[in-house]
């Protein structure tokens, strides 16, 4: 609650999707667990409302670091930028997805729900590309590795030591 009333006071009253209120918080959570990333026991971490609301905040000094954008079938969007190199760059997504096609009743079926299928990727100097998070449901107690996720309407992408260079987000 404090969260969307700090994005009230941030955004001349104007209420944040659910969807965006998601990712500040999995954007801004701090990491628990043995490796990087999410994983079946912590999901993406512990949350920290301090940086959520920071990460708000910081959003009036560098408009468009939170956005609300809609997508059409087909269309992308990219955004590129030149980063210094200082510290690591990481982008979240998330989208509220319609509701799919029921699974037949089992434990963890297998079949997949997502009716919107977005992919995040960031692309670095020397054509470098950068895939989010993806666990793996078959081995639960494995860390997450990046590469593609067809799976989740939440893709996060971290670069831990990026280089200095051109770089794109694109969705």
């Amino acid at each position: 609650g404090l969260l969307i009333q700090h994005y009230r006071a941030m955004h001349s009253g104007a209420d944040m999707r659910s969807s965006t209120l998601k990712a500040v918080v999995i954007h801004s959570a701090d990491e628990c667990g043995a490796s990087n990333g999410p994983d079946y026991a912590n999901g993406w971490g512990l949350v920290n409302t301090a940086k959520a609301a920071g990460v708000i905040t910081l959003d009036q000094a560098e408009p468009g670091l939170v956005q609300e954008l809609a997508l059409v079938s087909g269309q992308s969007i990219t955004q590129a930028w030149t980063y210094s190199g200082s510290g690591p760059i990481k982008a979240t997504i998330v989208w509220t997805d319609p509701p799919g096609v029921p699974p037949a009743p089992a434990l963890d079926p297998p079949d997949k729900a997502l009716v919107n299928d977005l992919d995040l990727r960031i692309l670095g100097p020397a054509s470098t590309t950068f895939s989010p998070w993806r666990l793996n449901r078959s081995s639960p107690s494995a860390a997450a590795t990046a590469a593609d996720n067809d799976v989740d309407n939440v893709e996060v992408v971290a670069v831990s030591a990026p280089s200095a260079g051109a770089y794109t987000v694109q969705v």
